[in-house]
């Protein structure tokens, strides 16, 4: 079905490729509504700098031991501390068309990709960031995170040994899921790392569980103490598709007339929703180029709304930046990738303190995790 949207994919080292950058947009929308959401007019975050670390002073208990719970400590991480890397683990339901391309006819992914770093240049990127009245953000014109820039950017990520992620899946079972190192000198999103971890199965329910909590543990090594995360990751309560279906793909998108996305609210209670979600559960609205599979008209907006209205002015934006990228051919617009998303954000500290501390007073750094329950399919986007 529309296999000639694929050609160009199928030329590629990687099947997963179009997968690999589907989420994009689920990250940068963490940040981008809960900036939003907390009406925080702070001049950091409308610029994306961050503060000095440096300045909080704190202090941990010298006798916690090796293994120090990182989920605590003499204050809590916040989203203006350095960048301490991130772990991502995902949920992925695909239309049939993503599913043949990327999946071998699986209707559903589990995607866990992770990099931690005790420094970088800059020590943060810019946040992506909506307002009241622009409810998108073109991502093709922003450069920020999660993304980077990574090209050319200076790192020092570290080996924080075996990473696992323990849970339930779908059937109730106890899951533990070894997330190995990267093999390739990039990861899913075409980012080069020195080093990285990555895990992308089919069949997301057999690792996964709606509406739960996973402990994400990391055995250590000479440059990371062995560090567990109680509680780091969480997958909200399945949510179901409004309009259009997952496989409706002439759902009216033009750059003449507006349209209306609809989703249900989670039909799995978030029993188990933490407290600590950073902006609460969102969900983003995301129209992604079909042509490359990276994001570009990013609409983040509360989980509860159950709606979202896709404007003719932001499908215009998105064909003119996919037209721009395609080097002037008009045709590379007629297609997109729509995505809905649940997902959630929880900051932990990068362990770097010493004699027990959490993080170290000098080079504060956090850990964004990112729990995401993702619907994808592919739609056209005709002038």
């Amino acid at each position: 079905m529309h296999c000639e949207l694929f050609e160009d994919l199928t030329k590629m080292k990687k099947e997963a490729w179009m997968l690999n950058r589907l989420a994009i947009a689920s990250f940068s929308a963490v940040l981008a509504l809960s900036t939003y959401a907390c009406g925080d007019d702070d001049d950091d975050d409308d610029t994306g700098e961050t503060p000095d670390a440096a300045a909080d002073d704190g202090s941990g208990d010298p006798d916690a031991g090796d293994d120090v719970d990182a989920s605590v400590g003499p204050r809590d991480p916040a989203i203006t501390d350095f960048e301490g890397g991130q772990l991502l683990v995902e949920y992925i339901y695909l239309d049939q068309d993503l599913s043949d391309a990327i999946a071998g006819g699986a209707p559903t992914v589990n995607r866990n990709m992770g990099f931690f770093m005790n420094g970088q240049t800059p020590e943060a990127n810019a946040l992506p960031l909506v307002s009241p009245t622009e409810t998108c953000v073109n991502l093709y014109e922003t450069d920020g995170w999660p993304l980077g820039p990574f090209d050319g950017q200076d790192r020092d990520e570290v080996d924080v040994g075996e990473v696992t992620i323990t849970g339930v899946n779908t059937a109730g079972d106890e899951v533990t899921t070894v997330v190995p190192t990267g093999t390739d000198p990039v990861d899913n999103w075409l980012r080069p790392h020195d080093l990285f971890y990555q895990f992308i199965p089919p069949d997301a329910e057999n690792y996964l569980k709606p509406d739960s909590t996973y402990t994400v543990s990391m055995s250590g090594s000479a440059e990371y103490p062995a560090t567990t995360y109680e509680d780091a990751i969480y997958i909200a309560g399945t949510f179901e598709l409004g309009t259009p279906g997952l496989d409706d793909e002439d759902i009216g998108l033009s750059t003449k007339s507006d349209t209306l996305i609809t989703w249900n609210p989670p039909t799995v209670p978030n029993e188990n929703q933490p407290d600590d979600l950073f902006g609460g559960l969102l969900t983003v609205v995301v129209l992604g180029d079909a042509n490359t599979g990276a994001p570009v008209m990013l609409c983040p907006v509360p989980a509860s709304d159950g709606e979202f209205l896709i404007t003719a002015e932001q499908v215009a934006s998105f064909r003119a930046s996919v037209i721009e990228r395609a080097g002037g051919v008009a045709t590379a617009a007629d297609r997109a990738i729509l995505l809905r998303n649940n997902f959630s954000h929880i900051i932990r500290w990068f362990n770097n303190g010493t004699d027990g501390a959490p993080y170290d007073p000098a080079n504060a750094r956090r850990i964004d995790f990112l729990g995401v329950d993702c619907w994808a399919q592919v739609v056209n986007s005709p002038e």
